[in-house]
This record gives C-alpha cells, sequence and structure tokens, in this order.
C-alpha cells in the first residue's frame, strides 16, 4: 500500500509540473539556481529523481 501511494504522489507530482507555467525568465545561465528555487520545494521527490539522474557521470569512449 505504502509503495503505491508513493507511487501516485510521484505521478500527482508530474502531473502538477507538467501543467504548472514555471517561468525560466533571468535563469538561463543558471539552471542550478532555477532547480533549487523553481523545482525544489514544491516538486521534492522530482527534484530527488532529477539530482539522482543528473549525478550520474557520463561515459567517455576510448580507443
Amino acid at each position: 500500500m505504502k509503495n503505491q501511494q508513493t507511487n501516485q504522489q510521484e505521478f500527482t507530482e508530474l502531473d502538477r509540473y507538467l501543467t504548472d507555467n514555471l517561468y525560466t525568465n533571468g535563469y538561463e545561465d543558471q539552471p542550478l539556481r532555477w532547480r533549487q528555487e523553481m523545482l525544489l520545494r514544491p516538486y521534492l521527490t522530482l527534484a530527488k529523481l532529477t539530482f539522482d539522474l543528473f549525478s550520474i557521470p557520463s561515459m567517455s569512449s576510448e580507443n
């Protein structure tokens, strides 16, 4: 039951994020600041997911 509630919460946050009009004026050169101010508070679960996703190191293709 708890896992189902967690999934429902993430879905609800995602829906809300996609339908909200989040402005980016003034943040074009500061994406981390935008994330902190616009995403972190109202969308905590999504913010955690993006942190996990973007902290994966990129792979290099060495020959």
